[in-house]
């Protein structure tokens, strides 16, 4: 066994502990939801030595009702390598918050997961209480001063444009690209999919100016062949409406999610598309 297969599982491990504390504490109906319990089993095999691979990271749903009776949802994945190398998906979703609001809450998260948590040992509990305990601020974010909110109009609309690019590739399966275009999505805080193998397929949204940098970064990469399929574009004041996926995964559509070289099983790619409301482009895609 590798160090990194070591490490690997030493951190599936302390996750999957993290989720019985997460589960013993969050009992209540609605309170936590893990979004592919299929996921649980999978990992505990490849901890025990069972299976080989683990084809998604674990990712669940902590709900959170504020002092006003309203849910805020707190979005949490947990990269492979969490919490001893790398760090979780953290974001916080409530009909309170608009889009430029979650961002800077996010923001706020992030900076405490930097200076308060200690990364040898499991921290999501840590940042739920601490999201808990600081509603209260988050609500003066949301209210926020006029001279916030007339700042955020003033803006210019580029900077306010929501964003999301279609991008195909002749193919996508080095395995060090595929990695950095998932951090790179994580960095920018970019929604969408990205499907490795032949074709290769991404699909980002966001603010304009991150999709922009998103594709600026990658076409500079060694491409045998890349190239926008379709760009489409949204008013800030329905983003929410225009958004289309909650995160940045990566998907095979093959019956053997393991194995990138087979091809993408077309039923399933649409079966996937039409979930997301988004059936229209594959003729952009694939010319039909």
């Amino acid at each position: 066994m590798t160090d990194t297969e070591s490490q690997r599982k030493t951190c599936l491990e302390l996750q999957l502990g993290e989720i019985d504390l997460l589960s013993s504490i969050y009992c209540n109906p609605g309170e936590l939801k893990i979004l592919d319990y299929s996921t649980i089993p999978e990992i505990s095999d490849y901890v025990k030595g069972k299976s080989t691979s683990i084809s998604s990271n674990l990712e669940f749903i902590v709900t959170l009702t504020s002092d006003d009776n309203q849910k805020i949802e707190i979005r949490v994945e947990l990269p492979n390598l969490y919490p001893l190398v790398e760090t979780p998906g953290i974001s916080i979703k409530s009909p309170k918050y608009n889009r430029v609001q979650e961002s800077a809450i996010k923001s706020l998260v992030q900076e405490f997961i930097e200076e308060e948590c200690d990364k040898n040992d499991t921290f999501i509990f840590q940042i739920v209480s601490w999201v808990q305990e600081n509603l209260s601020r988050f609500d003066e974010l949301s209210t926020g001063s006029e001279a916030n909110v007339k700042k955020d109009k003033e803006k210019t609309h580029e900077e306010d444009e929501f964003e999301r690019i279609w991008i195909y590739s002749h193919h996508i399966k080095s395995k060090i690209k595929r990695r950095n275009i998932l951090q790179k999505a994580k960095d920018l805080d970019l929604t969408g999919f990205m499907r490795p193998g032949k074709p290769g397929i991404i699909c980002i949204e966001g603010l304009k100016q991150n999709t922009q940098d998103f594709w600026r970064i990658i076409r500079q990469w060694n491409w045998q062949k890349i190239q926008v399929r379709k760009i489409e574009s949204s008013v800030p004041e329905n983003s929410d409406k225009f958004q289309l996926f909650d995160s940045f995964r990566e998907f095979l559509f093959t019956t053997n999610e393991d194995e990138e070289e087979i091809p993408m099983d077309m039923s399933q790619f649409m079966k996937f598309l039409d979930a997301h409301n988004c059936t229209y482009i594959k003729e952009y895609l694939f010319g039909f």
